[in-house]
């Protein structure tokens, strides 16, 4: 399998927060991949989408790269998202839970995956709504 096979099979990705260690690699997925039929959905925080415009100066092949859903979207249940992820990956729910880390941090927690019900925190700390948005999580 090639790099560009692998990286077309990529059809989303989660950024938690924005910190460097969190986000910088996704400059370098959103190019590469930019050739590709389907763009990434890129679930991330609002300074992230700002961080990308940005450098949409320098690379401007990224633009259509990705469709931004921004994770404060996704506080409640949001239909439009959820159909946007079950066509792409199966996924039948997705709720983010803002988190105690840094400005804009959030978790995750997906229904439908094939792991089951998936809680994701990054490097947040302890989080009552998480746990309670998580509950009965499988991973």
């Amino acid at each position: 399998t090639s790099t560009a096979d692998t990286l077309a099979k990529i059809r989303a990705v989660w950024i938690s927060h924005p910190h460097a260690d969190h986000h910088l690699g996704i400059l370098r997925l959103l190019s590469e991949r930019n050739a590709q039929e389907h763009p990434l959905l890129l679930l991330a925080p609002t300074s992230l989408f700002r961080f990308l415009r940005e450098y949409e100066s320098v690379d401007p092949d990224i633009q259509k790269s990705y469709i931004a859903i921004d994770c404060k979207d996704l506080v409640q249940d949001n239909p439009t998202v959820v159909a946007q992820l079950q066509q792409a990956l199966g996924v039948t729910g997705c709720r983010s839970v803002p988190v105690a880390h840094c400005a804009h941090s959030y978790a995750v927690v997906l229904d439908g995956t094939s792991f089951g019900r998936l809680a994701y925190s990054g490097d947040c700390r302890p989080s009552r709504e998480l746990a309670q948005v998580g509950l009965g999580a499988d991973v």
